[in-house]
């Protein structure tokens, strides 16, 4: 048998019960599988704590050939359900599916396995399994030719929900209600979903998965939800309710709360955002554990969501333990690596930012991770909540994303069936976030998740002026439903020139409104080392009024992809162009001799920017004759105009050159938050180039 063959046998069986789908989710069923057919229990062999639990990350999926792996591939596509086929179409070019689709190659976990290591989970999009083993077997694993490396599987920590006083009363609405929203109305007219509500949408037609510990569905707010599948990812069963042999009693608690926020419906008390949609719950959190939660479940179950075509996932989990700082970099955590993936096959991703604030980089994986909505909570009053966690990332990245009420929100009460109370957490912002997306989505079925991230962010409160507190701000549903960035560039070429790749585009003459090109304010460079619209990197901010740019950073020999987006002058971003490509460029260049064709001054913009601790600017000196010396000058100057600091003020050859700013005043003092330009002069004409500096 080809060894592709064995590994497609993980993919996942589906069973139609009456109204409801259950799916035994990739990896779990096969694996392993006994002769008589029962798939083991996967608390069965556990030898307590002498065993660690850790993950395995392989080499590669095990096929033997690129025609075996091209033909899984194939089938993989063809099984897609049309509904996960109809979202991904959203976002990716050409085929839907890569390797990451692909399932863990079976012979790989059972020699694993054979060692003596019991399986806890399995991921195909990280090319991994989750298992418990005798520490001293560790280094028996590693040692195998397919194993790519080993981590301890990390622990929850937050963002749990806890006992909150009620918000002051809420002002009346300020427009005919047709619903009674009760004391739930506060916590959704903060972010203006009962103006979207009358609007006529709910949600209808868009899908949620909850990742959470369990969830009661007789509770009356929670009863009208359609529920169309679930898992125990725990238990390996599909009962998420409260089960007496396995749980402990408070196991459907945080969950049966955070299912009320998003899609509960009982009028005069509790109405979530998106009550019209149809809900995915899966359990990922077991809380009769004496050790930490664990963060392989959450992968699993974000890998089922993705394989049931679910729109919008939200998360009010988290993890920390085994991860330090540096760690949440946006590619280190594997439920940060999960979350990326989720978004990159189209699934817009709510998460908790944690409960660990008012610290710097204080934020919980995955929450980390660049391509979701990490979500912190304010009171009722729009002021950020002390527990909320604050960014940066631990490479600078602003987070969280965006806020909603985490102080005082109303939600479900278990273990009761008519109850309620109102809590604090971030636990409670993310599900108001991830239902509000879900609003969006069904207002634009045609937006990936960069595109409903992004309408959030920039209609929130705070998107002129984003910090690691409140990041982009208060959302505010109905202006994010409104959003209409500038219409996406065109023509998009590509040009490999010894001192890099330079790029040329068509301008942009009109935002999608129709409002006259005055509303423009540049254009932004996104660059990746892989195709599609995911995984792409700003290499500049604001090219401003140019259409031309020329990659500098390029290295050579390396195959790059390009995308550019148009700026108005709000700060919304454009749908991406044409993407091109280029096999890298042919000369390595850097000897400081100026391109023939390049006549002109040229400033890049800084990068990185937004930045706290420092920064640089590409800038090029066109040649004014053979081998003549410019007299060039570099500064930087703040908002009134006045000069911060010269940072050049000599003659310089003709050619790139770059220059570095550590955000410090001519004195050598740290500079304030704020934004700054850089201003370059040479040959009678100067450029400028806006920074923003943030502490």
């Amino acid at each position: 048998m080809k060894r592709f063959m064995v590994c497609i046998a993980i993919c996942c069986s589906v069973v139609l019960i009456g109204t409801h789908l259950w799916v035994s989710p990739v990896g779990v069923a096969a694996a392993g599988d006994r002769e008589d057919g029962r798939v083991p229990d996967r608390t069965e062999g556990s030898s307590g704590d002498d065993h660690a639990a850790i993950w395995v990350f392989f080499c590669d999926k095990g096929f033997s050939s690129p025609a075996d792996e091209e033909e899984a591939l194939v089938e993989v596509e063809r099984s897609l359900l049309e509904r996960a086929r109809a979202r991904r179409a959203k976002v990716k070019r050409g085929r839907l599916v890569d390797s990451r689709d692909l399932p863990v190659c079976e012979a790989y976990v059972e020699e694993v396995l054979a060692i003596g290591a019991r399986l806890r989970a399995m991921s195909r999009c990280l090319n991994a399994i989750s298992i418990e083993v005798a520490p001293e077997l560790i280094e028996a694993i590693e040692n195998l030719e397919y194993v790519r490396s080993t981590r301890p599987v990390s622990g929850f920590r937050g963002p749990r929900a806890f006992p909150g006083a009620p918000p002051p009363p809420s002002m009346a609405p300020a427009y005919p209600e047709t619903l009674d929203y009760g004391p739930s109305f506060g916590q959704l007219e903060q972010i203006n979903v009962p103006a979207v509500h009358e609007l006529g949408y709910s949600g209808e037609g868009v899908l949620i998965c909850m990742l959470d510990t369990g969830f009661q569905r007789e509770h009356e707010a929670i009863v009208p939800i359609n529920v169309i599948a679930e898992w125990d990812f725990v238990n390996g069963d599909s009962n998420t309710a409260y089960d007496p042999l396995q749980d402990a009693e408070n196991q459907p608690s945080h969950g049966t709360g955070t299912l009320s926020v998003i899609g509960g419906f009982m009028e005069g008390q509790l109405i979530g955002p998106a009550y019209g949609a149809d809900f995915m719950l899966a359990k990922t959190e077991d809380t009769t554990m004496e050790e930490p939660i664990e963060e392989d479940w959450w992968v699993e179950g974000i890998e089922w969501a993705d394989s049931l075509g679910a729109d919008v996932a939200s998360s009010s989990l988290g993890y920390i333990d085994w991860y330090t700082s540096p760690d949440l970099n946006g590619d280190s955590a594997v439920t940060t690596q999960a979350a990326d993936w989720a978004a990159s096959v189209g699934i817009v991703v709510s998460n908790s930012a944690g409960n660990e604030g008012p610290g710097y980089l204080s934020l919980i994986a995955p929450a980390d991770a660049d391509s979701i909505l990490a979500v912190g909570a304010v009171d009722s009053e729009g002021d950020i909540a002390g527990f909320s966690s604050r960014g940066p990332t631990w490479d600078l990245r602003i987070k969280p994303e965006v806020c909603a009420q985490g102080v005082g929100t109303y939600w479900a009460d278990y273990p009761t069936l008519n109850q309620y109370n109102y809590v604090n957490g971030t636990s409670l912002s993310c599900p108001l976030v991830g239902g509000s997306a879900a609003l969006v989505l069904e207002a634009h079925p045609d937006w990936g998740p960069m595109e409903v991230r992004e309408a959030l962010m920039m209609t929130a409160d705070n998107a002129s002026s984003p910090d690691n507190a409140y990041g982009w701000g208060i959302i505010d549903v109905l202006a994010a439903i409104n959003f209409l960035p500038p219409a996406a560039p065109e023509g998009l070429t590509i040009d490999p020139l010894p001192m890099g790749n330079s790029l040329a585009w068509h301008p942009v003459t009109l935002n999608r409104d129709s409002t006259a090109i005055e509303d423009l304010d540049g254009y932004n460079v996104y660059r990746s080392v892989e195709s599609g619209q995911y995984g792409f990197d700003p290499i500049n901010i604001s090219v401003w009024e140019d259409t031309t740019y020329i990659d500098f950073t390029a290295s050579p020999d390396t195959a790059y992809y390009y995308v550019v987006k148009a700026v108005d002058t709000l700060g919304y971003e454009s749908h991406p162009s044409n993407e091109v490509s280029s096999p890298g460029t042919s000369v390595s260049g850097g000897d400081g001799s100026a391109d023939p064709g390049l006549r002109r001054l040229w400033l890049s913009s800084a990068f990185p920017n937004p930045f706290s601790r420092g920064t640089s600017v590409t800038y090029v000196v066109p040649a004014s004759g053979a081998g003549e010396r410019s007299q060039v000058e570099v500064s930087v100057y703040n908002l009134q105009g006045q000069r911060v600091k010269t940072l050049l003020d000599g003659n310089l050859l003709p050619g790139r050159h770059s220059i570095e700013w550590d955000a410090t005043d001519g004195g050598g003092h740290r500079v304030g938050s704020g934004v700054y330009f850089f201003s370059l002069e040479a040959g009678g004409s100067r450029l400028t180039r806006k920074a923003v500096v943030l502490r």
